[in-house]
């Protein structure tokens, strides 16, 4: 018989970190609010005959937003045997608000009180008795994170069909928050945590006016810098050796007497071509883990919180935040995330910027060209990060209309915290076998379709005389579109074309034509062609996620063609300005140039502050474990 558990929770309470110790996947977790944007169903991986549902978080399920919704009408459509109402410790009055409204469900429920572990480091106790006897329901403490008591839950939770006291049928509604703050001690002792005084003085500088921003970049700098050059490192070794291993294999197939034709297929195509994307997974892998330790140290809440104060003032509600912190490790990710946006001019809006900011393929390209072409410089791929963040900011307020109805958005900032490593490299793991897979697959292909048109052409085989190929025509035919930018060379031009399918194509595609200084004719050109990759359109697969998300191909078609002309538009100013000026130092010049779009972004803002009206229904809260 099928058993279905459905996980329901406030946002950032640890529904999917528990959700994944429970099947054994590694969905998408993050410490702040609105990762989880659907329902995920997958079986119990100690028993496949229970199923588990991991819901959006959501503060209550009576709201117009689209992760309301979603838990809406899974508990309208469905009936789990069990419902685990997963609640933050640390978070007690606000997170029992959702847990009162589930109680007039009539559905047997368990309330998991998690982050044990951080609860009782902050001298937090639960009265168990007193708590299930006010829900006549099961209280059982876990750390989802630690997987302390998870298999315990699930065990109670089999066992209970005990439905909960209706909270909302004996007091009404408006009344439930006022009757849960007066009760409160009634479920907990609690002491004056450490970790909160210290992350209230880690706070005024991580979160101050005037330090927010400066730590903001020299985070996100540190993240490239230790990337590219440690990584770099190691990538560099890697290279070496497959670049070895290609010129084995073709040597020991041609003393074979195997067909040049294959040999070459072999080497140039699938090893090379291959071998120039995995050899650069070291570096990956390390932005990755870093990215990850800020997820799980609490930080990318702050971020969520530092952007929030920003987009609202350029037409943006403080949700956007989530779409482009998941934009930084997938472009598609993140634009499915734009739902949870209820307005659907703002959520158009989202999908056409998330683009913007640089994923981790994209990441890859410039971590690439930093380490071969910039001497290692970290500041390149840094001032291309925030660059996304200007032009996501411009494109916002010259497009949009401020919404007449103003979607709220509450999140918390959670207490920092030392990063549970298990987590991040159960994550990373992941993200590797999807990367190699990728590389394995999308790249392969592109690795054998760039090969065969660099090796055939009108009159059949040419070999290395690659003027002669399809692909040279191919590139020579466009390049002239791409001469204004300073990049209209034949090679540069058809790997854009291979990044068109996976951003990681471009790297792939210039080691197979044997990439050196002579494709660019200076660095300047070199940063314009890496403006063009990080503002023109995504891959494919994010272009069918953001088909799907529209439903209009005419819309997809405009965001296509929009983003064409940002990324060639912004690649002619950035060249033109570095051609007039004739900069001998490029990194004094990008910075410079960074410097005049925040000052232009400013402008932009201040003139937004002055002619808009800030809605007063516009919620923002800086909670901390107020119990």
């Amino acid at each position: 018989m099928k058993t279905e558990i459905a996980l329901i929770g406030n946002p950032n309470s640890g529904k999917t970190t528990l959700y994944n110790k429970l099947t054994g996947k590694a969905e998408k977790v993050g410490n702040w609010s609105g990762v989880t944007v659907n329902a995920v169903y997958n079986p119990y991986k100690k028993d496949k005959s229970i199923t588990i549902v991991d819901l959006p978080g959501c503060y209550s399920f009576n709201g117009e937003g689209e992760d309301e919704k979603c838990v809406r009408e899974y508990l309208t459509n469905n009936s789990p045997n069990v419902i685990i109402n997963v609640i933050d410790g640390l978070n007690l009055e606000r997170s029992l608000y959702l847990t009162s409204l589930l109680t007039s469900l009539g559905i047997p429920m368990v309330i998991a009180v998690n982050m044990a572990d951080d609860m009782k480091k902050s001298g937090i106790k639960l009265k168990l008795k007193s708590f299930e006897s006010v829900f006549n329901c099961p209280v059982v403490e876990i750390s989802a994170l630690k997987n302390i008591g998870v298999d315990n839950l699930v065990r109670v939770a089999l066992k209970n069909n005990k439905i909960p006291s209706n909270i909302v049928k004996d007091i009404k509604s408006e009344n439930i928050k006022q009757f849960l703050r007066q009760n409160i001690n009634n479920f907990i002792e609690k002491k004056q945590p450490k970790i909160e005084k210290l992350t209230l003085k880690l706070d005024k500088i991580l979160l101050g006016k005037f330090s927010a921003f400066p730590v903001f970049f020299l985070l996100i700098f540190l993240v490239y810098f230790i990337s590219i050059k440690f990584g770099g490192e190691l990538s560099s070794i890697v290279s070496q050796n497959i670049k070895n291993l290609s010129l084995n294999v073709k040597n020991a197939l041609l003393k074979g007497g195997m067909a040049l034709p294959f040999v070459s297929l072999l080497s140039d195509g699938v090893l090379k071509g291959i071998g120039s994307v995995l050899s650069y997974l070291p570096q990956i892998i390390l932005l990755f883990i870093l990215v990850g330790i800020l997820e799980q140290s609490g930080y990318m809440s702050r971020i969520s919180f530092i952007l929030d104060r920003l987009f609202g003032l350029v037409n943006l509600s403080g949700k956007a935040v989530v779409p482009f912190v998941l934009s930084s490790g997938c472009t598609a990710t993140g634009i499915t995330a734009c739902r949870a946006v209820e307005s659907k001019c703002e959520r158009e809006r989202l999908i056409y910027i998330s683009p913007f900011i640089p994923c981790s393929a994209k990441s890859v390209v410039f971590g690439w060209f930093s380490y071969n072409l910039f001497n290692k410089s970290a500041l390149v791929a840094t001032s291309l990060y925030f660059l996304g963040i200007f032009a996501s900011i411009i494109y916002s307020v010259l497009s949009g209309k401020e919404d007449k109805k103003d979607s709220s958005f509450a999140f918390e900032i959670p207490y920092l915290r030392w990063p549970s490593f298990s987590t991040i490299f159960s994550v990373v793991k992941v993200k590797v076998k999807d990367f190699v897979f990728k590389a394995g697959t999308i790249i392969l292909t592109i690795s054998v379709v760039v090969w065969a048109l660099s090796k055939t052409g009108f009159s059949g085989y040419v070999g290395d005389n690659v003027e002669k190929s399809f692909l040279f025509y191919i590139g020579n035919s466009i390049k002239f579109l791409f001469v204004p930018l300073g990049f209209g060379n034949w090679k540069a031009c058809v790997a854009l074309l291979s990044g068109a399918f996976a951003k990681e194509g471009v790297i792939e595609t210039l080691q197979i034509l044997s990439l050196n200084g002579s494709v660019f004719s200076n660095l300047g050109a070199v940063y314009s062609y890496l403006i063009f990759i990080l503002l023109s359109p995504p891959c494919v697969a994010s272009i069918f996620t953001a088909k799907k998300e529209l439903n209009s191909l005419k819309k997809t078609l405009k965001l296509v063609g929009i983003e064409f002309l940002i990324g060639y538009c912004s690649s002619l100013t950035f060249y033109s300005i570095y051609k007039i000026c004739c900069f001998n130092k490029l990194l004094i010049f990008v910075f410079v140039f960074v410097i005049i779009l925040l000052i232009i972004s400013l402008i932009f803002v201040n003139k937004r502050i002055n002619n808009a009206k800030i809605s007063k229904n516009k919620i923002r809260l800086y909670e901390r474990s107020r119990v």
